[in-house]
């Protein structure tokens, strides 16, 4: 699986980001827990990175879609050239 897939994956199981088990959030908490790191701080930062990740899972699917109709698109190309060669 590559990180494409993984991240789409991620991003599609209800609450995956908001999950408290998330490696992200789980350094956000221990730097809370070290006093290295402010409760309401970590918040914000916890919301920046849902968004950033929503964000990039939105152009990850957007780019994929574009692929899939580069790929038809040149699939009908060459079979439109094979046309005229035979003419």
């Amino acid at each position: 699986m590559n990180y494409l897939n993984f991240i789409l994956i991620m991003s599609n199981e209800p609450g995956a980001l908001r999950n408290e088990n998330h490696e992200a959030y789980n350094i956000l908490d221990e730097l809370v827990k070290g006093n290295s790191l402010e409760p309401a701080n970590a918040e914000e930062a916890k919301t920046k990175f849902y968004k950033l990740h929503e964000a990039l899972v939105e152009n990850m699917e957007a780019e994929q879609k574009l692929m899939k109709k580069a790929r038809a698109l040149q699939k009908e190309l060459s079979n439109e050239l094979l046309k005229l060669e035979k003419t």
